[in-house]
């Protein structure tokens, strides 16, 4: 989201221009632009669709987005950074602006899982249920 918020950032120019001693201009690091992320946290559960989706990814905003299940696959609680299933970045004029549309965004994904036998505390069949959801901006 770096290159998003600082345009024309050069990651590898800027790591060689370090090891070499060359000067960096620092006022050229100063972000002109805001970005957030959304990690969406859905229920657990068996995944029966994800309604939203697609608008999400086609909005003109978002920077990347990734859905990592699919439905029949079974999501578990959310316990880590290691177990999150989805993504939002967006960009934005500023951090605020993106940081609200991300959760806008985020607010219009809906995942409806169903129980998996054997286990205690699942979403009813069917049910929809909104994600937790941690945001990163920047």
């Amino acid at each position: 989201m770096l290159p998003y918020v600082i345009p024309g950032l050069e990651w590898f120019g800027l790591v060689y221009d370090d090891v070499l001693g060359r000067p960096i201009d620092r006022s050229a690091l100063k972000p002109v632009r805001g970005s957030a992320i959304r990690f969406l946290t859905p229920p657990s559960g068996r995944l029966i669709s994800v309604k939203g989706w697609d608008e999400v990814v086609a909005h003109p905003a978002v920077i990347h987005a990734d859905l990592a299940v699919a439905p029949g696959d079974v999501i578990e609680p959310h316990r880590s950074v290691g177990n999150r299933v989805a993504l939002i970045a967006v960009g934005a004029d500023t951090p605020e602006e993106a940081q609200a549309l991300a959760r806008k965004l985020d607010a219009s994904v809906r995942f409806v899982t169903e129980p998996v036998s054997g286990r205690r505390g699942e979403a009813v069949a069917g049910q929809e249920r909104e994600p937790a959801a941690e945001t990163v901006t920047g």
